[in-house]
């Protein structure tokens, strides 16, 4: 979960939009992908994981900044899981360019 509270906190907190945080993966994938595998591998390991009742929610709101439309575990695992697939994107795209 420590993975995922580093990326929530450095790349997640201080952008405006999910398209942000998208720019800032591709960026970081124009040299390589393996950060952006990791950090992929770490969220969905924190998914696929049982935690504390409201343990999504902090991480969420509190290490990645957002404000949720239902402040609950079940929209904090919905928003990582689009995080998870912007991450995918990203990746998939990168490979696309060196094949």
């Amino acid at each position: 979960m420590e993975k995922v509270r580093l990326f929530l906190g450095i790349e997640v907190a201080d952008a405006a939009s999910l398209d942000e945080v998208r720019w800032e993966a591709q960026q970081v994938a124009l040299t390589t992908t393996r950060g952006v595998r990791q950090d992929l591998t770490a969220i969905e390991s924190v998914l696929a994981e049982q935690h504390a009742p409201g343990a999504l929610l902090h991480l969420v709101e509190g290490y990645g900044n957002r404000r949720l439309p239902e402040s609950t575990d079940e929209a904090a695992a919905a928003f990582l899981a689009q995080v998870a697939g912007i991450l995918r994107s990203v990746i998939a795209e990168a490979e696309q360019r060196t094949t």
